[in-house]
């Protein structure tokens, strides 16, 4: 007798251990349920944040460029040119002239509600006269030699600089 009693008290014990081993399945099914779910869910989302992305003013570049970079580059190749044309067309004009057809070329870039440039034309003509006359582009590093080296060099070739 005590053998039957040993058998239904493990029957039992291994009828509730099943019973758990179910509950937990159970469990982890509805989990893996609700993780798919989810998952489905966050793919829709993201689809409709790429859509949405692509109706904004600005470019926003994924990758080694942030927004920042891309709006300064875009600005600044915009301040670049209009102060090249300016010069061009001006070859006896003062920095400050080059400066204010900079700024005014870069404006039309600067997204709606801003109205302060990211770039400091100023410090990037600077570095541009350096840079020209380490290159031995200029003879010195004063304006007119480098209006001068401007007014002489093709507008394709300064892009590029």
């Amino acid at each position: 007798m005590a053998d039957f009693q040993t058998l239904a008290l493990n029957l039992a014990m291994a009828q509730s251990r099943l019973q758990a081993l179910t509950d937990a399945k159970t469990a982890h099914d509805a989990a893996g349920a609700t993780i798919g779910a989810l998952q489905a869910k966050g793919a829709q989302d993201y689809a409709a944040a790429q859509a949405a992305l692509g109706t904004l003013a600005l470019p926003l570049t994924v990758g080694v460029l942030s927004v920042i970079d891309t709006r300064s580059q875009a600005e600044r190749a915009a301040g670049k040119a209009a102060a090249v044309s300016f010069i061009k067309a001006n070859p006896t004009c003062t920095e400050a002239d080059a400066i204010t057809a900079w700024n005014a070329g870069a404006q039309p870039t600067l997204p709606v509600g801003m109205v302060h440039p990211l770039n400091d034309p100023a410090g990037l003509l600077e570095a541009y006269i350096a840079n020209a006359h380490a290159a031995g582009a200029t003879p010195d590093t004063t304006w007119a030699s480098f209006a001068a080296f401007i007014v002489a060099t093709p507008a394709a070739t300064l892009e590029t600089m």
